[in-house]
């Protein structure tokens, strides 16, 4: 390209920037809406417009001719990063059904040759916004601007991010260093698929634990933070004690709020409940017991408080009230140190307190 044209597409740059700027803005929040709204979860939804030293770069490379700056096609650019690889093709779906697609600037470079090209596996779209958003007024400035969408998975995009500090071209670089990078390619790509299996499995098992839980049919079902959180959404006696907490204290549960399963979960193997089984039965003999305790404990420590306690909380009574039966407070000091539920020095207090509200709701029983 002569320097005349160079120049003057630079200088057509500087006067377009603002434009620019607001067609990136204004597309990628509309992607990221889209995306919402059909539920689809990514790591990120990133735009840029690219710099002037980018531009005057590629304006400048061999072999390339530019007459305007709409054939330069990502001086705006979105880049959409998923967590899997197969989620690539539906944000491409969302894309392709919300924007006008340009065809022949539209690259798929997952149809790669070389095994050592995995970074450049993602997808390249390049787009306008829809008639029906030309139209109006808001878009005046950019509406026939043209923008590209890269799609590709939070791996690739690890790839194509390390490229970026020299080691995007192995064809100048030593044999051994070309075979590592080959190597590498393989086990990142092997990765993609691992993770994709990975989630697959854990839907199929979470799928298979939410039918034997709904049956009843608990026998060798392992606790862990998939099995928890569909025993406490399936649960009588979880619902019958959230009941008498809320309805009965008077208490405000919320619904919403984090359930913490890595941490419960943790407090009951502590405790040796290990099967969900275990589980519902540590809940049935206990569940006068965790009805009183909850009286006491509850109302005293939420009295002149507005704010709202999760779900299934007295599954965490339970794991306190079966430490203390395993070795008294002591017992039940270690188990607050263990799992970092007081301060340093706080923990034999603690549980003494525990202790004291346990003895007074079992003599209430008596």
């Amino acid at each position: 390209m002569d320097q005349a044209t160079k120049e003057r597409l630079l200088t057509e740059f500087d006067g377009r920037l603002a434009a620019y700027r607001s067609l990136s803005r204004y597309s990628q929040g509309i992607l990221a809406d889209f995306l919402h709204i059909a539920r689809l979860q990514v790591l990120s939804v990133s735009d840029r417009v690219k710099d002037r030293d980018s531009l005057s770069e590629k304006l400048s490379r061999p072999g390339k001719h530019y007459a305007s700056l709409q054939e330069v096609t990502d001086v705006v650019g979105l880049r959409v990063v998923t967590f899997f690889e197969d989620e690539v093709n539906e944000v491409a779906r969302i894309v392709a059904g919300e924007f006008e697609l340009i065809p022949e600037h539209c690259v798929d470079r997952r149809d790669y040759a070389e095994p050592d090209r995995f970074g450049y596996r993602s997808l390249h779209y390049v787009c306008r916004l829809p008639q029906a958003r030309r139209d109006l007024t808001e878009t005046g400035t950019y509406r026939d601007e043209l923008f590209e969408v890269q799609i590709r998975s939070i791996l690739q995009h690890a790839w194509a991010e390390i490229e970026h500090l020299g080691y995007k071209s192995p064809i100048a670089m030593p044999h051994e260093i070309k075979h590592r990078m080959s190597r590498v390619a393989g086990l990142l790509e092997i990765a993609d698929l691992e993770f994709m299996k990975v989630r697959d499995d854990s839907l199929a098992y979470r799928n298979q634990v939410a039918s034997e839980i709904e049956q009843n049919d608990l026998a060798g079902i392992e606790l862990n933070a998939i099995s928890y959180l569909e025993f406490i959404a399936n649960s009588q006696l979880v619902r019958e004690l959230d009941g008498f907490i809320g309805d009965d204290l008077h208490i405000d549960i919320d619904i919403t709020a984090d359930p913490d399963e890595d941490f419960l979960v943790e407090c009951l193997r502590s405790v040796d409940v290990v099967l969900i089984q275990a589980l519902q039965e540590r809940l049935q003999e206990n569940i006068a017991l965790l009805k009183a305790f909850a009286k006491l404990f509850m109302v005293g420590h939420t009295q002149g408080s507005t704010a709202p306690i999760a779900p299934a909380i007295s599954i965490f009574h339970l794991a306190q009230i079966l430490a203390l039966k395993q070795g008294g407070t002591k017992r039940l000091a270690d188990f607050y140190d263990q799992h970092k539920i007081t301060g340093v020095g706080d923990s034999m207090r603690s549980a003494q307190d525990t202790a004291d509200t346990v003895t007074q709701a079992q003599e209430t029983l008596d």
